[in-house]
């Protein structure tokens, strides 16, 4: 592959990413607890359905790049953002809560996806993994062990924005009437249950800074478990396909974990350590604004409204169940 080829695809995505950064800084846009990652994913599908066509042929193969190896690069740098001496500061009460939250979010999202509403295994487990683990960027992770298509990323995606968001605005206003102990138990509860790390410093904010920080590291907890559903999910879907071949963890998985290895016990200069941050984030949202730019509108149109429905559902889950765990293995333990 000739580098002016990539060059012209790599520059939109460039482009499309600066732009998802900017408008995010914009304080309404902030508040919303809008990432870069979901501003270009938007910004790539204004883009992919108006001017895309005139110059698909030249952009073509760089966005395809960045939607397979910076998608990949970005998911094991996004290790960087995760220490395993999390486990260790917050107990073992709250890791098993995050665990036990993630099964029981994908089992009935898988569930309810396939059985009752007749989707796909792609469109489920996208839609499933958005909501039990880190949202977009677990969306973005799954995406090639389930080999979706941009369309399926992008409704999953959209359900994470949707949801999340919500989410933001419901949680400070019942805090009141929760039966939760203090601003940290509602903390533990937020961090546990909403979809997006900036949803959960949106929704703990509201209440206090020891909600948000204490909500944040819960959320992390969460974001670590994505390596390990990655590698049960890759067997799960080769089970279910019947494919003949020996089974493939894909390396990002692997470097996910060995990335968050050094970050736990290597000692990174500051400086360095926010410049890898910030170059995984620039990744990332390349990666999502390259699919933004392949996702058709009447394409995501024809997914229908099951993909909402099914994440609604587990909307209320996370809610109320969310919080039904939260008191029992929490507040009553």
């Amino acid at each position: 592959m000739k580098y002016k080829q990539l060059l012209p695809g790599l520059l939109v995505a460039g482009i499309i990413t600066l732009l998802a950064f900017i408008l995010t800084q914009i304080p309404a846009i902030k508040a919303l607890g809008f990432s870069p990652l979901v501003a270009a994913i938007i910004l790539g599908m204004v883009y992919g359905n108006t001017f895309y066509s005139r110059h698909q042929h030249k952009l073509e193969t760089g966005l395809k790049f960045s939607q397979a190896k910076l998608l990949r690069l970005g998911i094991a740098m996004y290790g960087l953002n995760i220490s395993f001496k999390t486990i260790a500061d917050l107990g073992m009460a709250v890791v098993w809560l995050d665990v036990v939250v993630l099964i029981v979010v994908m089992l009935v999202g898988m569930f309810v996806g396939r059985k009752i509403l007749g989707l796909d295994r792609a469109m489920s487990a996208l839609v499933a993994i958005g909501a039990a683990v880190c949202g977009a960027a677990a969306v973005l992770a799954a995406a090639p062990i389930t080999k979706a298509s941009p369309q399926k990323v992008a409704m999953a995606v959209a359900t994470v924005v949707l949801f999340g968001t919500i989410s933001m605005f419901v949680y400070p206003l019942i805090y009141p009437w929760l039966p939760l102990s203090d601003a940290a138990a509602y903390g533990i509860y937020a961090g546990s249950t909403i979809h997006e790390v900036a949803q959960v410093v949106a929704a703990g904010a509201a209440v206090s800074q020891e909600a948000a920080d204490t909500g944040v590291v819960v959320k992390l907890v969460r974001v670590m478990l994505l390596a390990p559903l990655l590698i049960v999910m890759g067997i799960w879907l080769r089970e279910a396909r019947d494919e003949k071949q020996p089974l493939y963890i894909p390396w990002f998985v692997l470097a996910f974990i060995v990335v968050t290895a050094i970050n736990t016990w290597v000692e990174i200069p500051a400086n360095l350590h926010q410049i890898l941050v910030t170059a995984d984030l620039v990744f990332l949202s390349m990666a999502m604004g390259a699919l933004g730019v392949d996702t058709n509108f009447h394409k995501l149109r024809d997914l229908g409204m099951k993909p909402l429905i099914l994440a609604f559902v587990l909307f209320v889950l996370l809610l109320v169940g969310g919080l039904a765990l939260n008191l029992w293995m929490i507040t009553a333990g």
